[in-house]
């Protein structure tokens, strides 16, 4: 669990972000996923001196006690940008891709506000949702395909190549996994034998 409180991040072990910030309303619980969860245990370890799950995630480096200044958050994220070559990305640009993207992968409208702390529908939808073309056609074709089947030979070969395609993505993210998994495992048995 990670608590966000006046922006002060504070982490814990089952993989929540309990966030009680200035108003009632932005008072929520966000699921954190396991790989980051991963990630943010190995922060602790390493730039976390107490180590302990009541700790500040990030904090001063001379003073444990202490937030990290934003500017500090700040410059090291500009660096960032350039190094990257992308210096339009902001920390807002961050968090609209993240409702976006939360929305294609089927979380709802309702969902995507609780986990950016909206309570303003038209906030939300304004600000934070990004149309994506290609969604939008898969998921037009995908409702054609569900209500509409096709009575004509070339309806149906349209349809059998949407769902070939879909396969072949299905295919290649399995394989990224198991590329992944394999050299985790390769680590692991490195780490082992080391």
């Amino acid at each position: 669990m990670v608590g966000l409180q006046s922006h002060v991040i504070r982490p814990s072990s089952d993989c929540l972000i309990h966030c009680s910030q200035s108003t009632p309303e932005s008072r929520r619980v966000v699921p954190i996923p396991a790989p980051v969860c991963r990630l943010i245990r190995e922060h602790i370890d390493r730039f976390c001196p107490n180590r302990n799950p009541d700790t500040m995630l990030f904090h001063a480096p001379r003073h444990p006690e202490r937030v990290l200044n934003p500017t500090t958050i700040q410059r090291q994220f500009r660096t960032a940008r350039k190094r990257i070559d992308r210096e339009d990305v902001t920390f807002h640009s961050l968090r609209a891709t993240h409702a976006t993207m939360f929305m294609i992968q089927g979380g709802t409208l309702r969902e995507t506000m609780d986990e950016l702390g909206h309570v303003d529908v038209d906030v939300a939808v304004r600000c934070y949702q990004r149309v994506v073309p290609r969604h939008r056609r898969d998921v037009v074709e995908r409702l054609a395909l569900e209500y509409l089947p096709a009575e004509e030979p070339a309806g149906i070969k349209a349809q059998i190549a949407q769902k070939e395609e879909e396969i072949d993505q299905l295919r290649q993210t399995v394989a990224k996994l198991r590329r992944r998994l394999d050299e985790l495992e390769g680590e692991e048995e490195v780490g082992a034998t080391g």
